[in-house]
């Protein structure tokens, strides 16, 4: 029995072995979200690095940034744009509105 995984809504990060410059990520890697509303999941790539606060006093913490991962998204450019695949979006009419 072959069993698939999941990936939705998980990733992993890795620390970066040598540094291209100071600015460049101390932790790079992949996530997968899923949008709560129209149930797509696009992949991203993931970066991260280390932070000493101003204030010694306080514990250092992991910056994040995130990139849209163009080149493992194997769909369509107009099915990426506006979580319009699988998924639907509802229309707003004013006529919703009790006043």
């Amino acid at each position: 029995m072959t069993e698939t995984y999941d990936n939705s809504n998980h990733g992993a990060m890795f620390k970066v072995r040598q540094k291209r410059s100071e600015k460049s990520p101390d932790l790079f890697g992949n996530i997968e979200p899923v949008c709560p509303s129209c149930r797509c999941k696009t992949r991203f790539k993931i970066s991260g690095w280390f932070k000493q606060p101003r204030d010694t006093n306080k514990p250092k913490y992991i910056s994040l940034a995130l990139q849209h991962d163009d080149e493992m998204d194997q769909r369509p450019a107009s099915e990426r744009s506006g979580h319009q695949a699988g998924g639907q979006q509802q229309q707003f009419n004013d006529d919703d509105i009790p006043f």
